[in-house]
């Protein structure tokens, strides 16, 4: 076992920051004599998986990790000058459900928490934080940032709430990285740290691999901030196990830390494999397939019919057999739309659809290849769908772009060849082309495909004059027209 290990890497993934080529990582961290490496980037887990198989490739342990983005008060506030302020912290998955944890917390700080970072809060910790090591970060740090403002009651409350919801997965972080700013950190945070009996953990933050690296970084930071080149160096480079040690000799626990914390991270993944969910089944049922079975007879009845025919019974369960069983035997998976929304699958029947939402409508063309539609208002629609996989009834309104400046001609091109291959095959159907700039013209063809001319008002002229049972939209061009009502 190493003598230290690098807790807070960024790789190439913390964009226009991270320097260290991941490929790069763990050669050199075997090259210093570590066995185990951690990768930290900014807010993501792009490079995660790269940087596992890297690791283990070079026979070093990878310990998965992100430096997350906290906001100050909730993530879901989002007001300038409060919220764009954000604080940075470490997290480490002791294990597959703390990277699970991990997954989940960086998801949803893009998908809830995003204003300038993707943020999470409080709130989500305490919600997600099973199986995680934290440590309090850089100089960006909740607990640095009060202590370097004087602000030491904050900063020992910050401290104390990381510590209750972590345990003794909680940890000071201090750094050897060369900044002056660090220095009076460091002091600062072994003091609080003694006093709330809070472990402490050396790391250096590593942005470059080697020293000699740090004048092509700062080119990358003046990228990314705007700034001139400076000639400081902040030394945030892979450092070796000795200087790490020597810089830290006063406190050897920081480094010893480091090891320990290593040794507690065992994430393993694994390739090759699909990983589906696994639905537990009532225990009157021997297997996940008979479970199954029994709710597509269900299905049958519900949609045929107590007494359906033998026809539709051998063909349902032929399907069954030859398109579900291996899935469900294998996995237990389930696809749960069906039931949920009522879908039929493979259907050539007409379904009214003038009360359904558009998730569903989009379901229903997905599953079936010859559906009829009726009752569909356009509205539902936005104005970049396609919906092609539909066999028409007669009087069906087909809208498409006519050909604009501003729309990809490959699109128009291939919208109106598909009304070609409507018509040719005895369908009945009425294009309306789109076009904001030209007048309307209702008596015109193109390769024996009637067509109807006009802007978007037109468009809804002939639609309060005339019912389309069916109305298919062609790529009508992505946002630039409104979303109209029939």
């Amino acid at each position: 076992m190493s003598k230290f290990v690098h807790l807070h890497v960024h790789s190439e993934f913390s964009l226009l920051d991270g320097a260290n080529r991941i490929k790069d990582l763990p050669v050199r961290a075997k090259e210093l004599g570590m066995d185990s490496m951690a990768i930290t980037d900014h807010g993501v887990m792009f490079g995660v998986i790269d940087f596992y198989k890297a690791c283990k490739k070079e026979g070093i342990k990878p310990i998965i990790g992100c430096e997350m983005y906290v906001a100050p008060r909730s993530r879901l506030q989002k007001d300038p000058g409060i919220d764009n302020h954000y604080y940075h912290l470490i997290l480490l998955a002791k294990n597959n459900d703390g990277y699970k944890n991990l997954s989940k917390l960086v998801s949803t700080s893009f998908i809830d928490g995003y204003y300038y970072k993707p943020r999470i809060d409080r709130e989500l910790l305490e919600k997600y934080h099973e199986n995680l090591i934290a440590l309090s970060g850089c100089l960006a740090g909740e607990v640095n940032q009060y202590l370097l403002n004087g602000q030491e009651e904050k900063a020992e409350q910050t401290a104390i709430w990381y510590k209750k919801l972590f345990g003794k997965d909680y940890y000071i972080e201090v750094q050897n990285n060369g900044l002056k700013e660090q220095v009076l950190a460091n002091q600062k945070l072994i003091k609080l740290a003694r006093k709330l009996n809070i472990p402490i953990v050396a790391t250096n933050d590593a942005h470059y691999l080697k020293k000699e690296d740090a004048y092509n970084h700062e080119i990358l930071l003046c990228i990314q901030t705007g700034k001139r080149m400076s000639d400081e160096d902040s030394g945030l480079y892979i450092k070796s196990p000795e200087e790490m040690s020597d810089y830290f000799s006063a406190f050897p626990d920081a480094v010893e830390n480091t090891v320990k914390i290593a040794e507690k991270c065992n994430v393993e993944f694994e390739f090759g494999n699909t990983i589906l969910p696994n639905y537990d089944v009532p225990p009157e049922y021997k297997t996940h397939y008979d479970f199954f079975k029994e709710l597509c007879e269900k299905g049958l009845k519900k949609r045929y019919g107590e007494n359906y025919s033998e026809e539709i019974n051998v063909l349902g369960c032929n399907k069954i057999k030859v398109k579900v069983t291996g899935i469900i035997e294998n996995s237990g998976g389930y696809i749960t739309l069906n039931d949920e929304y009522n879908i039929p699958i493979n259907s050539t029947s007409t379904i009214d659809v003038s009360n359904i939402d558009k998730m569903t409508l989009k379901l229903i063309v997905a599953a079936n290849s010859k559906v009829k539609l009726k009752n569909l208002s356009i509205s539902e629609l936005k104005t970049n769908d396609l919906i092609d996989t539909i066999d028409t009834d007669k009087n069906t309104l087909v809208i498409v772009p006519d050909y604009p400046s501003y729309v990809n001609l490959y699109v128009c091109a291939f919208a109106h060849s598909r009304c070609k291959e409507y018509v040719k095959s005895g369908l009945k159907i009425q294009v309306f082309a789109v076009n904001e700039g030209i007048k309307f013209q209702t008596k015109y063809t193109r390769d024996n495909v009637p067509v109807m001319k006009g802007t978007y008002e037109d468009l809804k002229k002939v639609l309060k004059k005339k019912k389309y049972p069916v109305v298919i939209v062609h790529f009508v061009n992505s946002g630039l027209y409104p979303i109209f009502e029939k």
